[in-house]
């Protein structure tokens, strides 16, 4: 009964220092949250008195891209490389007219590629009025500094008035350029032209 007695006792002692231990350490870990709060407030304070150029010099510490300078490089690369790509051949892109009531537009597509179209007006009208004999589907390519494609025509039912008509054109100086055909007959008839066009838009 006295050995019983004891081991209560004990119990009783053991958790009453158990119980004060764990207050102590709550207490000790509210004492330290307490003194990361105030040590971050007094750098938020520190910041605000050093103005815009501490948070500027914080933000670009803390930024992703500043510490990789690799990755931004990458990104301006890529899109200087694309803006490289869209700028080839830009000289020949516009309206252009040649041999007084006809027309080629040269433009580029949103994948990149030149598109293509020939065609006139009659009495010399303004552009609203072109007659395009070609769709925007013919889609040149710049080959040593030229322009070169080839489109199909078909005029009549007989093989002189169907085949293909094979092109080229080279810039000129002075917002001119020079444009060549060649038409291919179904028949084997072959004929050359040669013009010289204006920009005018």
């Amino acid at each position: 009964m006295k050995n019983i007695k004891t081991i209560l006792e004990v119990l009783i002692i053991a958790s009453f220092l158990f119980a004060s231990c764990g207050q102590n350490s709550s207490k000790q870990k509210e004492l330290e949250l307490k003194e990361r709060q105030l040590a971050l407030k007094e750098k938020e304070l520190a910041l605000k008195e050093k103005g815009l150029s501490g948070t500027d010099s914080l933000i670009q510490k803390t930024s992703p891209v500043s510490n990789n300078p690799t990755a931004f490089n990458s990104k301006t690369n890529t899109e200087n490389k694309e803006q490289a790509i869209n700028n080839v051949g830009a000289e020949f892109l516009g309206l252009w007219k040649y041999d007084d009531d006809a027309f080629i537009k040269i433009t580029k597509n949103n994948s990149g590629r030149f598109q293509f179209q020939d065609g006139y007006t009659y009495e010399n009208k303004d552009e609203n009025s072109i007659i395009w004999m070609t769709d925007d589907n013919v889609y040149p390519k710049l080959i040593n500094g030229k322009l070169e494609g080839k489109y199909s025509f078909a005029e009549g039912s007989s093989p002189e008035t169907n085949g293909d008509i094979k092109f080229s054109i080279a810039l000129k100086s002075g917002n001119k350029l020079l444009y060549k055909r060649e038409r291919h007959t179904m028949s084997g008839y072959v004929s050359k032209e040669s013009f010289g066009a204006t920009k005018i838009k």
